[in-house]
């Protein structure tokens, strides 16, 4: 039996160009997002947006284009982390910047970001060796970390920032929970780095 599903699944592969299912799919992606941003853009007008950009001046725009730049560089690094974290330390930064833009930008345009992000991740990183599995993986690091990026930093917001909308006796309660968050954000960087998640036992 065994040897029969390894000939059909030979047979598949064989009539099956993956090359041209995956760019067609690709493709698909693309024209799917082009057409989502076309929508989304359609009520937005031009001279409104010209004038806002013009109240403001040159050193107002240059300092949020640095920090833009600055999200973009940290968004490159989640799955930079997931794969060292998982082990797949051969993927270089270049693939990893690339997988996490392209999957993160078209996912949260087209939505159901789990499946239409992972499916983008396995297009690239199946090229270097990257089973199913190890997308699962790198889906749940990702997430993981970006949850408790929130965490961190509501939680010192909400505990050591301005006191316009929070009175001091609801800061006094988070100051607790903003220290128990830290302290599973510690808990949660040793697990990984002791690289039990990479095991498949």
């Amino acid at each position: 039996m065994p040897n029969v599903t390894r000939v059909i699944s030979r047979a598949i592969r064989q009539r099956l160009d993956w090359n041209r299912i995956g760019i067609a799919i690709s493709l698909l992606i693309v024209v799917i997002a082009a057409v989502t941003l076309v929508q989304l853009l359609r009520d937005i007008e031009i001279d409104k947006v010209a004038a806002a950009l013009r109240s403001k001046s040159i050193r107002e725009v240059l300092i949020a284009g640095v920090f833009v730049a600055i999200g973009y560089v940290a968004l490159s690094f989640y799955d930079f982390f997931a794969l060292r974290t998982i082990g797949r330390d051969a993927v270089p930064y270049r693939v990893a910047a690339f997988a996490s833009f392209t999957s993160y930008t078209i996912g949260h345009n087209l939505g159901a970001t789990v499946f239409t992000a992972g499916v983008i991740r396995f297009r690239i990183y199946s090229a270097w060796g990257l089973s199913v599995i190890d997308i699962v993986k790198i889906a749940f690091v990702t997430g993981l970390t970006f949850w408790l990026g929130n965490a961190f930093v509501l939680g010192g917001g909400m505990a050591y920032g301005s006191g316009f909308w929070i009175s001091a006796r609801e800061r006094s309660r988070c100051i607790p929970c903003f220290r128990r968050i830290l302290r599973s954000i510690s808990s949660l960087c040793s697990w990984f780095s002791s690289r039990r998640f990479c095991s498949d036992s």
